[in-house]
């Protein structure tokens, strides 16, 4: 009988991806390319998409400069720490950039508590605000406070040869019941997650590195009416990494 060696691949739930160990200082050469990309994909400023909202293309070059700052600090040593590279995408292993932000927050002891909450929502839902609001619930009309929980969740995942970023806002409250937190908001999905959490955000983008251009495109946008954008947009365009 004989043994076939397969090629290492990641599981990316459509088609496996080959994926390439690079070196240190290629791995910090190349995030240091991506991250200038986006920053010059930001400034521009006037397309369309950008026009729209380019909150996203903020995290996710906070994302790149936090795993090369991680890498720098690993390979202060005298073993160097390569670095997992999908070559399709032009960016690095999704799975590796996730676990490296939670090693990132951990060995860098954040301050910035939002940083870190945008950080750790790469791995699952992280509280971002707790919101307290007076409601007129009830038959008697009564007068009732409100605490809600709102969340943020990032996925990455890989299709079709682009890096997907989805970005996920969601709410849960121990003072409402399921039916009176459905009632609140015209548009919401249920977590697949975290029972009685529902989603009232959801944003998704398709992005590709490729021959020094970044390219980028929003596949759906979907929001509660009651969701502030304008707000959300705020916090995430304040974020910087020291």
């Amino acid at each position: 009988m004989k043994t076939k060696t397969l090629e290492p691949t990641v599981n990316v739930g459509t088609t496996p991806q080959p994926l390439k160990m690079i070196g240190y200082e290629s791995g910090m050469q190349r995030l240091r390319e991506l991250i200038d990309l986006i920053h010059g994909k930001i400034a521009l400023g006037n397309s369309t998409l950008i026009g729209k909202n380019f909150g996203f293309l903020k995290v996710l070059s906070i994302t790149l400069e936090a795993q090369r700052q991680l890498l720098g600090h690993l390979n202060d040593s005298l073993i160097y720490c390569p670095l997992a590279w999908d070559e399709t995408t032009g960016f690095p292993s999704h799975p590796t950039l996730v676990a490296d932000l939670q090693n990132y927050i951990e060995i860098f002891k954040l301050q910035d508590a939002v940083l870190a909450t945008v950080l750790r929502s790469f791995a699952h839902w992280e509280l971002l605000v707790q919101e307290t609001s007076v409601r007129c619930c009830g038959s008697n009309f009564k007068l009732k406070t409100v605490k809600m929980d709102i969340k943020l969740n990032h996925i990455l995942k890989t299709a079709d040869g682009w890096l997907g970023l989805k970005q996920l806002v969601g709410v849960e409250s121990a003072d409402l019941s399921h039916q009176e937190l459905q009632n609140y908001f015209d548009f919401r999905r249920p977590s697949k997650v975290i029972d009685g959490l529902m989603i009232i955000f959801s944003r998704e983008w398709l992005l590709l590195a490729k021959n020094g251009q970044l390219e980028t495109s929003e596949v759906k946008t979907e929001k509660a009416e009651l969701f502030n954008l304008e707000k959300f947009q705020n916090i995430i365009d304040s974020l910087n990494i020291p």
